[in-house]
């Protein structure tokens, strides 16, 4: 029996809890919300490049990728920082896919999608560290 199986095992994460919203990713990408004519929009829209619809697409990755480097199951206490984490990585993923022109193009490491992705990564590994990984009992 595993320490997941046990009575006192957290439930399993439910990706929806975890799921932020386009205007969650808007908030850190708040540059990249405008219009063609450069109005800013306040969030991602049918308008926008990216549109709310690839942006919706780059969180559900971004949700995917997060969980698969999580333990299965957590404290629900945990889940506004998975929420944040997973926001991090579809504004990153923002930035390399609907970006990809300016990102590869820079020749320095400080780029927009670099920035990101280090961001990303740094919180990341901090929720990894707090969340406990249960170990096989007998």
């Amino acid at each position: 029996m595993s320490f997941w199986d046990g009575p006192d095992a957290p439930p399993p994460i439910d990706a929806a809890a975890v799921t932020p919203s386009v205007a969650d990713v808007a908030t850190l990408e708040i540059a990249r919300c405008q219009d063609a004519n450069g109005n800013d929009m306040g969030t991602f829209t049918g308008e926008t490049f990216p549109t709310d619809t690839q942006v919706s697409a780059l969180i559900d990755a971004a949700v995917a990728e997060v969980l698969a480097q999580l333990a299965p199951n957590c404290d629900v206490g945990f889940y506004p920082s998975i929420k944040q984490v997973v926001a991090l990585r579809a504004a990153a993923l923002t930035e390399l896919s609907a970006f990809r022109v300016e990102v590869v193009g820079r020749r320095d490491a400080s780029g927009s999608y670099r920035e990101a992705d280090a961001v990303y990564r740094d919180a990341l590994a901090a929720l990894q560290a707090k969340i406990p990984i249960a170990h096989y009992v007998g």
